[in-house]
């Protein structure tokens, strides 16, 4: 039940999108449909039952006298308390954390549960047959998917600038039409390089399979179907154009071929350092950032892809040493990053692109546990192999002694593809059901059919197949994962870590607990387990769940104002409405800034939609403003907006005060993000507008000297009508010769 239940979460967040709220991230009045995925709500739900099944997998496995290791369970729950003080506090830290964690644990019961071999060829098959319906998405978003995104695009490309305030050479407009443009496969991913990792896993491991399969001469029916898998695996692996992720499997392949050498020779010492080799390969691709970014120039073979990890790395470093202890937060990255980010870097990401960093930047000290989790089940892996390699043809038991690997029983692999099919795939379609058509239907129908084609293989592959071969596949496989995982997010985004997490779980099969303390381990472990699963449902899961509720219902009364767009008395009704229902509704999770938000954006759009805007409801979001930013200081959406509303009210009152409160907000958002154009050029506008023509001229120069320095990527630079009109302004201040 808790190998079952720990699988089908683990493959259902692999076909599901995920994003903060399902909807206000789009003015719901023009854009109705929802986010097509799951928002925190869903995500926290979603934790919670693979806690539960962690739980049970680990009591189930004391239950059986296996032993349950200490030291393994110990670091998989030593970052949770972090997790909790921070989310106790941000709605984001506990959604996000909340699953990291969950991951961590999945990973330790994996390891626990892949000491059976029945169990170890279940977990192999379903994960890694996951990756076929994966690539059947793939295929459909550059093909008929991209093309007809593309059209709907063109015909209403124009109102969809405005509905969102872009003007259509502005930057945020000129990159959201980059990244349309691109034909990427993602999957459900958020990014075509997490795609590239799994792609790059699949690759190695069908190979390895196949491999296996020779050397034990299967039929060549059950090889080839391997070798099919290899080549579906390659085809995704160029469709995504990932250099890491190329490099990745490349990695992964000579680690393959090195680990096939060593089993010719059994006495070769290198098998004690199998596990020292895959560190040393997670060494190296760290190493790989900094050289980039410390010897090589800027422009070397036109690559800027290292070249922002070691901007991303630099920040993370100064971010590690302003938070050691505690770190910023799981979700607090972003924010902390605009603030110590290189000056020539453009992007404002979430994420350092590396998992280590990710948890020491994000849980301080806690998160170096999960770090000697991923080092001790490496080392682990090295002792495994070795015992695999002296006699190639056999298991090694849960107590480390070779057994006879047993006969597959494919109706047992069967009926937990099924269990899949009824736990993952049917739930994730119901879940982005309004986003589906007929076609698309039937292509998620030919992926899970695929999936349990593909499983069945994997299964009776990884049975039938030399049993070396089979563990250096996975090894060589999970490798790539952990190698890629240092330049890219597949082990921070909440719809890959936790399939990730799992597929490292299977490098700790063979070791077991035999300790006298591992016999009340079991018991203590399912209880820790049992009450973090509770307390993430008291303080996110339910109450996320009502707040998301009663968010639709507001944004349900938005719908209706496409159709009476000229009635304003209507639409200021709505609107006002709209925004009564977002605070009550934040309310019912107060950590949430998201509903505070979003009412404060209707309450504006309202103001502004008239001529000239009302003041009423400028003081009423000017007074929710400085709510949300006495509760978030440091959060620049926040401020952002704030800045807007008292300029929209000194402009119509011509209050001083306004204007003072206006700049010196101006200015605080310049000190959040101290390398951004839009903060500089922001608080050049409002002190232009103040009449401080002198003043604004020198923010105007920082901004520009910021834009000079986004040449890295031309796109997130001023667009040339933005820069005219700046370097205009400054023009008029200087004096005439």
């Amino acid at each position: 039940m808790g190998l079952i239940g720990i699988l089908s979460i683990a493959i259902l967040r692999s076909f599901v999108a995920f994003a903060p709220q399902v909807v206000f991230d789009t003015d719901p009045a023009f854009d109705p449909l929802p986010f097509a995925g799951l928002g925190m709500a869903g995500c926290l739900a979603l934790d919670v039952l693979l806690l539960l099944a962690c739980a049970s997998a680990l009591i189930g496995e004391w239950l059986s006298k296996r032993g349950v290791d200490p030291l393994l369970v110990l670091l998989a729950l030593l970052p949770a308390p972090i997790v909790l003080w921070h989310g106790l506090s941000d709605a984001g830290d506990l959604w996000r954390g909340s699953t990291w964690v969950a991951a961590a644990i999945a990973c330790a019961a994996i390891a626990h549960l892949a000491r059976d071999p029945n169990m170890r060829s279940i977990i192999l098959a379903l994960l890694l047959a996951a990756i076929i319906p994966l690539l059947v998405r793939g295929v459909s978003q550059i093909t008929y998917e991209h093309q007809e995104t593309v059209r709907l695009f063109e015909q209403t490309k124009d109102e969809f600038f405005r509905n969102r305030g872009w003007e259509a050479d502005s930057a945020n407009a000129r990159l959201y039409e980059r990244r349309l443009r691109q034909a990427d496969p993602t999957g459900w991913f958020a990014s075509g390089n997490v795609f590239a990792s799994l792609m790059a896993f699949g690759l190695v491991a069908f190979i390895g399979l196949g491999i296996s399969a020779i050397r034990a001469r299967l039929e060549s029916g059950w090889t080839g179907a391997l070798f099919l898998g290899a080549i579906a695996s390659a085809t995704g692996l160029w469709l995504s154009g990932s250099k890491g992720g190329i490099l990745a499997g490349i990695i992964g392949l000579a680690l393959l071929g090195f680990l096939l050498l060593t089993i010719q020779n059994p006495t070769s010492k290198i098998q004690n350092r199998i596990g020292l080799i895959v560190l040393a390969l997670i060494g190296l691709a760290i190493l790989a950032v900094v050289i980039r970014g410390t010897l090589l120039p800027e422009s070397f073979a036109g690559d800027r892809s290292l070249l922002f990890r070691w901007h991303y790395l630099v920040a993370a470093m100064r971010i590690i040493a302003q938070a050691p202890l505690t770190g910023v937060g799981p979700d607090g990255f972003q924010q902390a990053y605009m603030l110590f980010r290189p000056p020539r870097n453009p992007e404002e990401v979430a994420s350092a692109h590396s998992m280590f960093v990710d948890w020491f930047a994000a849980l301080g000290v806690s998160g170096m546990a999960w770090i000697a989790m991923i080092a001790m089940l490496t080392w682990r892996a090295g002792a495994l192999f070795k015992a695999d390699a002296a006699q190639p043809n056999v298991r090694v038991s849960a107590a480390g002694t070779p057994t006879q690997a047993p006969q597959v029983d494919l109706r047992v692999v069967a009926r937990s593809a099924g269990a899949m099919v009824v736990l993952a795939f049917i739930p994730a379609m119901m879940i982005e059901w309004g986003a589906v058509d007929g076609i698309s239907l039937m292509l998620r129908i030919v992926g899970i059919v695929g999936f349990i084609g593909a499983a069945l293989v994997i299964a009776f592959a990884s049975h039938k197949g030399e049993q070396a071969v089979v563990n250096a596949a996975v090894i060589s496989a999970i490798a790539v994962l952990l190698v890629h995982g240092q330049i890219e997010m597949t082990f921070h985004q909440p719809g890959s870590v936790v399939w990730a997490m799992a597929a490292v779980g299977l490098l700790g099969a063979g070791r077991a607990g035999k300790s006298r303390r591992s016999k009340i381990v079991g018991p203590i472990a399912g209880a820790s387990i049992v009450a973090f699963a509770f307390a993430i449902a008291a303080r996110g899961a339910v109450p996320a769940c009502r707040q998301e509720s009663a968010i639709m219902d507001a944004a349900a009364m938005l719908h209706p104002i496409a159709e009476r767009a000229i009635d304003r008395a209507f639409v200021l009704e709505r609107r006002q409405a709209a925004a009564a229902a977002l605070l009550k509704a934040q309310e019912l999770w107060p950590t949430n800034k998201k509903p505070l938000q979003s009412a404060i954006d209707q309450l504006y759009v309202a103001a502004t939609s008239i001529s000239p805007p009302s003041v009423g409801l400028l003081m009423q979001a000017q007074e929710l403003s400085e709510r949300a930013l006495r509760e978030h200081p440091r959060e620049p959406s926040l401020v952002g907006p704030a800045v807007s509303i008292n300029t929209q009210l000194a402009l119509v009152t011509g209050d001083g005060e306004h204007w003072q409160t206006a700049i010196s907000l101006a200015r605080w958002l310049t000190q959040l993000d101290p390398n951004s154009i839009s903060a500089w050029r922001r608080l050049g506008d409002v002190l232009w507008l103040r009449g401080d023509h002198n003043q604004a001229a020198d923010a105007y120069r920082r901004a520009l000297q910021a834009d000079a320095n986004f040449a890295l990527d031309p796109l997130k630079q001023l667009s040339a009508k933005e820069r005219d009109l700046i370097t205009g302004r400054i023009a008029a201040t200087e004096p005439n010769p």
